[in-house]
């Protein structure tokens, strides 16, 4: 499993930007991992003015119906 963690800040939307990419299949555990981040980034690392972080998680396979339940109630959805 190669995993490469990147963020950004975009200027113009005020937001990090956080991406994350996976070799390999998606799984509960990246859920979890990969929801703290923008929970973390908003808290900690985010000014008053910014907007809400962007978190998008790549993957080489999935299952649909395991992202749909894993990620149900985080941020943005």
């Amino acid at each position: 499993m190669l995993l490469l963690e990147l963020v950004f800040y975009h200027c113009l939307l005020k937001c990090y930007m956080l991406v994350a990419l996976k070799a390999g299949a998606f799984s509960h555990a990246n859920a979890g991992h990969w929801n703290s981040y923008p929970h973390y980034y908003k808290a900690e690392v985010a000014q008053p003015t910014d907007n809400p972080p962007v978190s998008i998680a790549l993957v080489t396979s999935k299952n649909d119906v395991l992202v749909q339940y894993a990620t149900a109630g985080m941020i943005g959805n």
